[in-house]
């Protein structure tokens, strides 16, 4: 190659560098430019306007919340979800056994356990249950059945355990049937009479509900 392609070739290849150099300066300053701008509206609009709205409004009910009510709304019917529920349940892949766990062994399987709990020990009439499960508070004609309610009662007088009268009315056969039955002191006004009470075994104080704690409350009639 002689001197004169040798000298045009360098030319070519040093304007090909400086070209890629510009290019690179010229995107970057304007990559610079677009998100100091981007960050200026984020970080200096009102929120009403400001797109980080979007993540304050999702991130207590989720996105996956907020997309699936809306595909509800468009079809107007219940949506499959793929693949099933999003939520991740307690499994054994969490576990991580040391030395000092495995130092005395887990109880054997035949070994009856007791698992009784005494509620009210200093009470003048404590009482003691077989499990350290109740029944939950489930009002009698607000939210189950006599039936219901019935059922359950029976379900926890086998198992020597309590059921609760949630806030709804009295009912004796409720009582008749349980073996320990709860009564549940409630925000409203109907109730709570001192016959009611003493054929009760506890009572619970309903201090509030949900997000309306500390506040009145009125049963539709």
């Amino acid at each position: 190659m002689d001197r004169k392609k040798l000298k045009k070739a360098a030319l070519i290849g040093a304007g090909t560098l400086l070209g890629i150099q510009t290019v690179r300066m010229l995107a970057r300053g304007a990559v610079n430019r677009t998100s100091d701008h981007a960050l200026k509206i984020l970080m200096e609009d009102p929120y009403d306007e400001n797109l980080w709205e979007l993540i304050s409004a999702t991130s207590r009910i989720g996105l996956q919340n907020v997309v699936e009510t809306n595909l509800c709304s468009a079809q107007g019917r219940m949506i499959t979800r793929p693949m099933g529920s999003p939520k991740k349940f307690p499994s054994l892949d969490d576990i991580v056994f040391t030395f000092a766990q495995l130092y005395v062994m887990p109880t054997p399987l035949e070994t009856k356990i007791d698992l009784s709990v005494m509620i009210g020990k200093q009470a003048g009439r404590p009482f003691t249950i077989d499990l350290p499960i109740m029944i939950a508070p489930m009002a009698y004609g607000e939210a189950l059945s006599k039936k219901a309610k019935i059922a359950l009662a029976m379900g926890a007088a086998a198992m020597n355990t309590a059921t609760n009268t949630g806030e709804g009315p009295f009912l004796p056969e409720e009582r008749a049937t349980a073996k320990y039955l709860i009564y549940q002191y409630n925000r409203g006004d109907w109730g709570k009479t001192p016959e009611i009470i003493r054929q009760c075994d506890a009572v619970e104080i309903q201090l509030g509900q949900g997000a309306i704690g500390g506040v009145g409350h009125v049963m539709a009639a």
